[in-house]
């Protein structure tokens, strides 16, 4: 420092005065602005939740300058602050088109404080300097990468990445050379090595992939992961419905790698405190957020939220992120299935139309259609696009079909409950056949089946008849018995 630098008691004080300011931003960070955040995505305003995350920024910024620090270190705080919250990934999206433009104006401002003249009389110094920066930087980032236990790889690529200077150094430098802290020497020395690094690294970045993938390169090969194997072949869930929820509770006990994505803050904080940690806040209509949920190295993406435009949105974007993803839709309307498979959703269902399945599934089983041929209905209507229930009504083709199988014979069965009338009476004595038309061919008693009873055989109670005849014998037939069907 100069004969007008800060003496030793200034600089206690301004650090010390520092320090309870990041002290107090972090508390806030760790109780107020979670609360405040929180209370607004429960508003599910999007707008002003953003507004609100701004105002939130510049205000921590403008707080630290009024209390003797610089607004950019308030803004890097107050980016601390937002990021330990669990809307973190929403903010980032929803700022993301201000990115290029605020790091263009960075690099333009510091290339303006580039002294050209001092870099060319101090060149070899400034070389030398900017090889010291990127060797002790990645050699740093190597060592603490690799104590996080990552496969040499990523510790590799890691330490080459980030080996040159942070942003946030050339803030840190233009406080320390305005306050006397360096001189105008170590300030110009520091900005060209810098600049340097800048331009070294992309070609340093490259060099590494080539020698990585050229397999030129004495790191050993490593299994990948237990976190990156996660990202990989896995399942996004988009909702935290009912049909999301279930769906997450069977990939846990299955075992299968899951993420969810849900813009609902109540179902994020309930899974959260059920244990949950693959979930993420945020619009499953956004890019960022997608590529933050890995959709380019997932397997499946459902997407099971009931906003109809969000839908048709997060399947386009995820199309294009990676158009071979698996991607099933929920939807309410058939009328969507179109469109949905026009944007290249591969499984879509309608909750209209499996609403519709259920309805006439359980008819045919008031008449006493198998089981089997209500499945086969279904597939065959699910086989042909949903194509009967595209129409205000059915077709005389599906009213024929089901007709068909309602003149078909079929099997059910009967169980005898304590108090009905047909105990102690023989097969000959009820005469079934002739009442009704059906014939009883089996009687299971105490897990034994009896095939072709005799007549003269006596019904006892918790007795299962098995009965066969047409649809109508064996509705006749159960109403005679007063007996009981037994659910396939």
């Amino acid at each position: 420092a100069g004969e007008n630098g800060p003496t030793a008691g200034i600089i206690i004080w301004k650090l010390a005065k520092s320090i309870l300011i990041i002290v107090a931003i972090l508390v806030a960070a760790r109780y107020i602005i979670p609360f405040v955040l929180e209370r607004l995505a429960n508003m599910r305003m999007r707008d002003v939740f953003v507004i609100t995350s701004i105002v939130i920024t510049l205000g921590i910024a403008w707080l630290t300058h009024a209390l003797g620090l610089s607004l950019a270190i308030g803004a890097f705080l107050a980016g601390l602050a937002i990021s330990d919250t669990d809307f973190t990934h929403q903010i980032i999206s929803d700022i993301n088109p201000f990115r290029d433009i605020f790091l263009s104006i960075f690099f333009v401002s510091f290339g303006m404080i580039l002294d050209l003249d001092f870099a060319l009389k101090n060149y070899a110094f400034i070389l030398a300097a900017s090889f010291v920066i990127i060797l002790l930087k990645a050699s740093i980032v190597f060592g603490l990468v690799k104590f996080l236990k990552y496969p040499w790889r990523t510790t590799f690529l890691s330490s080459v990445t980030l080996s040159q200077i942070g942003e946030f150094s050339f803030v840190l430098a233009l406080q320390g050379f305005k306050n006397n802290i360096i001189s105008e020497y170590a300030y110009q020395t520091f900005i060209s090595a810098s600049v340097l690094a800048f331009i070294v690294s992309p070609l340093l970045i490259a060099l590494a992939y080539h020698i990585l993938n050229g397999k030129r390169f004495f790191i050993p090969q490593q299994s990948i992961s237990p976190h990156e194997q996660q990202m990989k072949n896995h399942v996004i869930v988009c909702g935290l419905g009912l049909n999301g929820r279930n769906l997450v509770k069977v990939l846990k006990e299955t075992s299968i790698n899951y993420v969810i994505v849900d813009l609902n803050y109540n179902h994020i904080r309930d899974m959260q405190k059920a244990g949950e940690k693959n979930i993420i806040w945020g619009d499953c209509s956004n890019t960022e957020i997608l590529k933050h949920a890995g959709v380019e190295k997932a397997r499946v993406l459902v997407i099971a939220i009931s906003d109809r435009f969000l839908t048709k949105c997060a399947l386009s974007v995820a199309k294009s992120l990676n158009p071979n993803i698996h991607v099933i839709v929920r939807t309410k309307y058939v009328t969507d299935i179109e469109e949905l498979q026009a944007l290249g959703a591969d499984d879509i269902i309608p909750e209209e139309f499996e609403t519709s399945i259920q309805i006439f599934s359980r008819v045919l089983k008031m008449f006493h259609v198998p089981n089997s041929i209500i499945l086969t209905q279904g597939n065959i209507i699910r086989n042909k696009s949903y194509g009967v229930f595209r129409q205000v009504r059915f077709s005389q083709e599906a009213f024929d079909q089901i007709s068909q199988i309602l003149a078909q014979g079929t099997i059910d069965t009967c169980y005898i409950a304590a108090g009905n009338s047909s105990i102690g009476k023989s097969i000959k004595d009820i005469d079934l056949k002739a009442q009704t038309g059906a014939m009883i061919i089996n009687i299971i008693r105490n897990n034994e089946t009896i095939t072709n009873p005799p007549s003269d055989f006596v019904l006892h109670a918790a007795d299962q008849l098995i009965l066969f005849g047409s649809h109508a014998a064996i509705d006749a037939a159960l109403k005679a018995l007063g007996g009981k069907e037994i659910a396939a």
